[in-house]
C-alpha cells in the first residue's frame, strides 16, 4: 500500500496547476532522506540554475534556495562549468514531440565570461572553493559581479544562446571546472523506465492503457505514459532499485 501511495503522490505532481517543479523536487528529496536515516546524506545532480542558492527575482524559489533555508550551511552547492566540448541534447519536432538525441558542440566561451576566466588557469580540471575569505581582492571583486555562465539545456538550441548571467559568489559554494567535455554516445544509452512492480525476479505485466486514452490523439497517449513512467521511476528509485541495463 505504501508504494501505491507514493505512485499516486508523484503522479499528482505532474497534473498540479502551474506545476511547481522546484517544490516537488525538494519535497521528494527531503522525504527520501527522512525515510532513509536521520543522518542520511545525498548527492543531488541538477542543472546549476536548480541547485543555486538564490532564486531570480519574481521566479519560483529553486530547490537550492529551499535546501539552503532548510539545512543551512550543511547544504553545499557545487556548480559545474567547462571550457568547450559537446553534450547530448534532444531535438523537438514541429508538432512538439521529442525526437532523436543529437550532440551540441560548444566552442570556447566568450571573453570575460565565467568559463573563460576558468579556462585561463590552464589546468584541465580543478575545484575552486568559494566559501573561503582569504581569496585575493581581485578574485572577490570578480565573483561578486554578474558573469555569463554556461546554461546548456537538454533541448537542442543555438549554442550561442546557451549562456545566462549569474553572480557567482551569491549562488555557489564551489565550482568544479573541466576544460574539455564529451557527450555520451547515444548508442550506449539503454536506460528505460522499469515496469510497475518490477523485481529482481523479473518485471510484472505492463498495465493496459485505459480505453479512453486509446484514441488517435498522441497528446493523450503521451500524457498518460508520462504520468505512468514518473510513477514507475519514483517507486523503483525510492525502494532502492535501479533500472537494469
Amino acid at each position: 500500500m505504501a508504494q501505491q501511495q507514493r505512485f499516486v503522490r508523484v503522479m499528482s505532481q505532474w497534473v498540479e496547476p502551474e506545476w511547481p517543479r522546484e517544490r516537488h523536487l525538494t519535497d521528494n528529496l527531503v522525504q527520501t532522506l527522512e525515510e532513509a536515516h536521520p543522518a542520511a546524506k545525498a548527492v543531488l545532480w541538477l542543472h546549476n540554475s536548480h541547485v543555486a542558492v538564490e532564486a531570480p527575482e519574481g521566479s519560483e524559489p529553486r530547490i537550492g534556495w529551499r535546501l539552503r533555508n532548510r539545512y543551512a550551511d550543511t547544504y553545499w552547492c557545487l556548480a559545474l562549468e567547462f571550457g568547450h566540448g559537446s553534450f547530448q541534447t534532444c531535438q523537438i519536432t514541429d508538432d512538439g514531440h521529442m525526437d532523436d538525441l543529437v550532440a551540441t558542440q560548444m566552442p570556447s566561451p566568450p571573453a570575460r565570461s565565467l568559463p573563460w576566466y576558468l579556462e585561463q588557469v590552464g589546468v584541465p580540471a580543478f575545484l575552486l572553493p568559494l566559501r573561503r575569505s582569504e581569496a585575493p581582492p581581485e578574485l572577490r571583486e570578480c565573483l561578486h559581479r554578474p558573469l555569463l555562465e554556461h546554461g546548456g539545456m537538454w533541448i537542442r538550441a543555438d549554442p550561442a544562446t546557451l549562456y545566462e548571467e549569474v553572480v557567482v559568489a551569491d549562488q555557489y559554494d564551489g565550482i568544479l571546472f573541466v576544460d574539455a567535455v564529451t557527450g555520451l554516445d547515444r548508442h550506449r544509452l539503454r536506460l528505460k523506465p522499469p515496469t510497475i512492480g518490477s523485481t529482481s525476479e523479473g518485471p510484472s505485466p505492463e498495465p493496459e492503457v485505459p480505453r479512453e486514452n486509446q484514441s488517435s490523439s498522441p497528446l493523450k497517449l503521451t500524457r498518460f505514459r508520462r504520468h505512468r513512467e514518473a510513477a514507475q521511476w519514483s517507486g523503483n528509485l525510492r525502494c532502492g532499485r535501479w533500472p537494469r541495463r
